[in-house]
């Protein structure tokens, strides 16, 4: 099982090992000591993060520990599970992490928007089964010296599909509210002029309203929407 972390450590060059598959078996401690006495000469310690993983940070002074580390991983015998640890990142390091709905030649799409450090599927955690969605991990941080030429693009809410005119939507944390009439990232409903009146009047409805007593009710429908048919029931 591959570790997939990205964050800094306490330590630049440290490695992650995620150790949450086993938590119901193995305590952090015990975690500990069959790291050592799998990789004699690594030092480790459990941080205290506040998050629901839980993982390793691995300590390695030489080039031979950190391959075999890397290579070999930590076995848990009796919970038949080896897990490989991944790099951490530098202090430096921002992500962004991405959810798609297009995933054929992606990672060619996402290489203008920063160094991907992850691309994979989503599939259902109990049966396995494929979501028909994506998930992507990038590193946006670019150095203050960077050339014009090498700057990463800033991340859009809709990116060409392999250099084509199609494009197809993503979303990611703390992205900016996109308007879905002027299809801008600057505006928001609030701030389209030609919505301003329609926004102007709003209808509060109490909660122990029953649907014959609401104001609403006689109000003719707009010419794009249909009546729903399903009976409703108080």
């Amino acid at each position: 099982m591959q570790t997939r972390i990205y964050k800094a450590s306490k330590t630049k060059g440290s490695l992650l090992s995620g150790i949450s598959v086993v938590k119901e078996k193995y305590t952090d401690h015990q975690s500990i000591v069959f790291l050592k006495k799998q990789h004699l000469n690594v030092y480790t310690n459990v941080p205290l993060t506040g998050e629901t993983r839980s993982y390793l940070e691995v300590y390695v002074t030489r080039q031979e520990d950190c391959n075999d580390t890397v290579n070999n991983g930590l076995m848990f015998p009796d919970a038949k599970v080896k897990i490989f640890p991944c790099s951490s990142l530098d202090n430096s390091a921002k992500t962004v992490n991405l959810k798609l709905n297009v995933l054929s030649g992606i990672e060619r799409n996402l290489v203008v928007f920063g160094t991907i450090l992850d691309l994979g599927i989503v599939t259902d955690p109990a049966a396995g089964f494929f979501m028909d969605s994506g998930y992507a991990v990038l590193n946006i941080y670019q150095n203050e010296n960077t050339s014009d030429v090498n700057k990463f693009q800033e991340l859009s809410h809709q990116i060409s599909w392999c250099d084509a005119d199609d494009v197809f939507p993503i979303t990611w944390n703390n992205m900016p509210t996109l308007c879905r009439y002027y299809h801008k990232e600057d505006r928001t409903n609030s701030n389209v002029p030609d919505l301003k009146l329609k926004l102007s009047v709003t209808v509060v409805i109490s909660m122990v309203t029953r649907s014959f007593e609401c104001p609403c009710r006689n109000f003719p429908l707009s010419p794009h929407k249909k009546r729903d048919r399903k009976p409703y029931q108080l």
